[in-house]
């Protein structure tokens, strides 16, 4: 009977060492956890959310160029000066929304330091500082976007093979700069992923 009672002590003793040790790593596991302050988690919500809504501006005022040329091309220079009117103020819009994304960034970036330092806070400031990039470029294109809005109201109706061909290629920088943006966002997005998984 003793033999038994040694088995029921030491089950006892092994129950009591699993469960203190199931205690403790979740203990040690739910102490490793990052906690994102809310915000940063609000603010990066918005800053996506404007981004996405920057990058889809952008996408409408390109088409709006290429179709104002087409309209332009086939001899209709006034249907291509109300779609470059329409690219202005679609512009414009962008241009609103990289200031508020600007906004929301700051108050993102002043929460950062209160992510507890390692990896999640280092893949949090790659994101903002992808981020203020993003805005940055857009700002910038912003400006050469109105100037080459300007020209190119200003050519329209113009046939000479010079004019057109400097025309084509603004239209390809102006894409080109448009892709830019695009491909920032799309970092941004997957460092916020990457966040996300590491919490």
């Amino acid at each position: 009977m003793s033999g038994h009672f040694l088995t029921k002590k030491r089950l006892f003793l092994l129950v009591l060492t699993v469960i203190a040790l199931v205690v403790l790593g979740y203990v040690t596991w739910s102490a490793a956890q990052v906690e994102l302050p809310p915000e940063f988690t609000v603010g990066r919500e918005r800053a996506a959310v404007l981004s996405g809504r920057i990058v889809e501006i952008t996408a409408a005022v390109n088409e709006r160029i290429k179709e104002a040329n087409q309209n332009d091309l086939g001899g209709n220079p006034e249907v291509a000066r109300a779609l470059l009117q329409e690219a202005r103020d679609r512009n414009y819009e962008a241009y609103r929304k990289a200031m508020e994304l600007a906004d929301e960034l700051e108050a993102v970036a002043a929460s950062l330091e209160d992510i507890r330092p390692g990896e999640s806070q280092r893949l949090a400031y790659q994101a903002v500082s992808l981020e203020l990039m993003l805005v940055q470029e857009y700002l910038a294109y912003t400006d050469s976007l109105n100037q080459f809005l300007d020209t190119l109201t200003r050519a329209l109706g113009i046939t000479e093979p010079t004019t057109r061909r400097a025309i084509d290629e603004a239209i390809a920088e102006v894409n080109q700069r448009g892709g830019t943006i695009n491909r920032m966002n799309q970092l941004f997005v997957e460092k916020l992923q990457e966040l996300d998984q590491s919490l």
